[in-house]
């Protein structure tokens, strides 16, 4: 990605060693890296942590809260099961009146 190779399980035991309870699942998305947090989570910190623990080039530009990770029949993480991670942002204003 962007001329550095990406190891997501280095970037998922980041998270694991944050605290005890903390999982998450690493993807690219749109040439971005986000992370997708189970557990009881201080974004801002846990942001922080990896800053510390991780170069620059590995430190997700995403963290995106969820409850659990959807899982394949297998029992495996499905990775195309896990949510849009613009779905929830709020850039920009609402349209206003019917035709806008």
């Amino acid at each position: 990605m962007r001329g550095f190779r990406i190891e997501p399980g280095e970037i998922e035991a980041a998270v694991a060693a944050y605290r005890e309870g903390c999982a998450a699942v690493v993807v690219a998305r749109a040439d971005d890296l986000v992370a997708y947090c189970v557990g009881d989570v201080d974004l801002d910190a846990l942001r922080a942590h990896l800053a510390a623990q991780l170069p620059a080039h590995l430190v997700p530009a995403r963290l995106v809260p969820i409850a659990a990770f959807p899982l394949t029949v297998n029992g495996k993480i499905d990775l195309a099961g896990l949510p849009d991670p613009d779905a929830d942002r709020t850039d920009g204003r609402q349209p206003e009146g019917k035709y806008e």
